[in-house]
């Protein structure tokens, strides 16, 4: 009988103590402080984010997985989100969004991926100081806000598989049923004094709690199987179209969220 009240009260403790990590844990990221963002105001938008389509389906086995990518340059989907991101950026008081030429073959490094624990990957961001510092130098700029590809695990339908970038996945195995266009990414905020990321984001509608509950509200679109479980090399020129009309309507409201997450709100100063 003891040691079943003792086993309870542990039990109790456990359940307790969780709870409160949670609660802490269910919060805002802290936006930039006030002094760095009164002194932030010439900022450029860099998108790394679009140049790979990928399609992906998870079957019942490892042998009815398929995988196929698509180069989608020449979409211009990074420079389309180039210019959300900026129409957005500049609704905050003090902003000034500066469209400046940029290698992308220098801020591409970005995407080489660095490994985190649980196997997600996130963009590197170290990769990118050097063309950061020069960037910023040439342009008289105060910051550089970066959009890049992160990894994420499969948190539609928890199977083993990972979703990255932008690109569609399906699955239907154990009653689920998944068929969408998927944005998996991170936006940084680099300071040009340092050429370091201040504040970093998963891009996504909520930007409340852990990473792993925010990621699960990154843009998604539900679209029709008969593109998701056709490989690319067999879409017609309509579904190519209607294809690249919805990658580009894909991050909807995750600029302004996400953003609201870096920036102080001026408006209750």
């Amino acid at each position: 009988m003891k040691y079943s009240t003792k086993s309870n009260l542990i039990r109790r403790f456990v359940v307790v103590a969780f709870s409160f990590l949670i609660v802490g844990c269910a919060t805002r990221p802290t936006p930039i402080d006030r002094d760095t963002a009164m002194r932030i105001h010439r900022v450029s938008v860099i998108s790394l984010t679009a140049k790979e389509f990928t399609r992906q389906y998870t079957g019942l086995t490892i042998f009815g997985n398929e995988k196929d990518k698509l180069d989608i340059s020449d979409w211009i989907v990074d420079e389309q989100y180039e210019a959300q991101l900026a129409a957005e950026l500049e609704k905050f008081p003090g902003i000034t969004v500066v469209k400046a030429p940029y290698s992308v073959v220098e801020f591409s490094h970005v995407n080489n991926f660095n490994i985190l624990r649980w196997r997600r990957l996130s963009p590197n961001w170290n990769a990118i100081e050097d063309a950061t510092k020069n960037y910023c130098s040439r342009n008289s700029l105060d910051g550089v806000l970066v959009l890049a590809s992160r990894t994420s695990n499969d948190f539609l339908a928890q199977t083993n598989q990972f979703l990255a970038g932008v690109g569609i996945y399906a699955t239907h195995r154990l009653q689920r049923r998944v068929s969408v266009m998927h944005l998996i990414s991170e936006m940084a905020l680099f300071d040009c004094r340092t050429a370091k990321p201040i504040a970093v984001r998963i891009l996504a509608n909520n930007q409340t709690g852990l990473p792993d509950a925010i990621v699960n509200s990154a843009p998604i679109l539900i679209i029709s199987q008969d593109i998701s479980r056709r490989p690319i090399a067999q879409w017609s020129e309509e579904q190519m179209q209607q294809v690249h009309t919805q990658l580009l309507a894909l991050p909807g409201n995750a600029w302004s969220s996400t953003l609201k997450s870096i920036f102080p709100d001026k408006s209750s100063e």
